[in-house]
């Protein structure tokens, strides 16, 4: 992928998490080809190579949408996301070389205040997978984030806004390269929201299969 691909696929990613492009909706290849003063050409490419992350629906003769995942998704999207992001924290806090990738973080956050506070936060999460985890655990990891991105499963709004809480604390506290102790204590919380998520997403299924029956 040349560089202007790379360009549009990180403008198209950052719509959807800052809220310009929601689940579901349509992507018009010429609009953001004048965004960003590009042809479409790459604009494309940057669809295509979104479309096999399942990020993005459409392409040959189909227009392009931003794909808006199905509960199922959502669900397994929470449970690959809250493993691996657990893993790679740990990992990443045994590493003896962290206080270096702590230092690459650190001026990561030095353009917080230039991005969206969840483009932001996303870049981190990013980064901490991508220094822990091993080639295909970080292809696993950064496509669960992607279905997170486009939608939050709607029957666990509150506990997904605590999740999100949750993480920000986690970024936070590895950026400033705060107690061990404490950071592990904000990941066993993460992974316990998760799971009071998807119990409820479940418990929110089967009253609507007996409300169905009745």
């Amino acid at each position: 992928m040349d560089a202007k691909s790379v360009i549009a696929r990180a403008h198209i990613r950052n719509q959807v998490l800052t809220g310009g492009l929601a689940a579901g909706s349509g992507i018009d290849v010429t609009e953001i080809a004048q965004a960003l003063k590009i042809s479409a050409v790459p604009v494309r490419e940057a669809l295509i190579r979104l479309a096999e992350r399942r990020f993005i629906r459409g392409g040959a003769k189909q227009s392009y949408h931003v794909h808006k995942p199905s509960q199922h998704e959502q669900l397994d999207a929470l449970t690959w996301a809250r493993s691996l992001f657990q893993k790679a924290v740990r990992k990443f806090l045994l590493r003896e070389d962290r206080e270096f990738l702590i230092a690459s973080i650190q001026a990561a956050a030095a353009e917080k205040d230039e991005l969206h506070p969840s483009v932001f936060c996303f870049r981190l999460v990013d980064a901490i997978g991508k220094f822990s985890l091993s080639g295909i655990e970080y292809l696993l990891f950064s496509i669960a984030l992607d279905h997170l991105l486009l939608t939050p499963p709607i029957e666990c709004e509150a506990e997904f806004t605590d999740l999100k809480a949750i993480v920000h604390r986690i970024i936070e506290l590895i950026v400033g390269a705060g107690d061990v102790e404490e950071i592990s204590t904000q990941v066993n919380q993460m992974s316990s929201t998760v799971e009071r998520m998807i119990s409820l997403a479940h418990t929110q299924n089967a009253a609507k299969l007996v409300f169905k029956e009745s």
